[in-house]
């Protein structure tokens, strides 16, 4: 899988200023989401000083879904469970669908993928991103991708 360089919200001064992903139609989608009699929208995070992601909290029908989006690239993924130092990513083939348009949707076996020493040579990843991988030892392509490095 190939990634965009700054994915992990850092960034060094060859690469310069990160973009910044507009959450104006994720959160729209989102609200749009919660009209249906099963889905409530129960609460929506923005990404702070430690977290490079938006967050929807959903619940579905008695199940917790996070809807996460990348702070700076338009990546989503869907997991499930509480927020913590790492998901536990699903796919979500309905919702994925509402998204899909507007935002790559990753998969569960994206996000799974285990990243070695010889995956993350693979990536194209700045100096300040293999600085905070190597002391964050992130395990997934998913942990790289939403993340919650200071």
């Amino acid at each position: 899988m190939k990634l965009p360089t700054g994915i992990s919200g850092f960034t060094d001064a060859t690469f310069g200023e990160l973009p910044k992903t507009d959450c104006t139609p994720f959160k729209q989608l989102c609200f749009t989401l919660s009209f249906h009699p099963s889905i409530q929208l129960i609460s929506f995070t923005e990404p702070g000083p430690s977290a490079n992601y938006y967050c929807a909290e959903m619940n579905a029908s008695g199940d917790a879904v996070l809807i996460l989006l990348n702070a700076h690239f338009p990546y989503l993924a869907f997991a499930s469970g509480g927020q913590g130092e790492s998901f536990d990513f699903i796919d979500y083939a309905d919702w994925s669908e509402v998204f899909s348009p507007s935002y790559y949707v990753l998969s569960a076996t994206e996000l799974n993928v285990p990243l070695d020493s010889e995956q993350l040579n693979a990536l194209q990843l700045n100096k300040a991103e293999w600085k905070q991988a190597a002391y964050w030892k992130p395990k997934t392509t998913g942990q790289l991708i939403f993340n919650h490095w200071d």
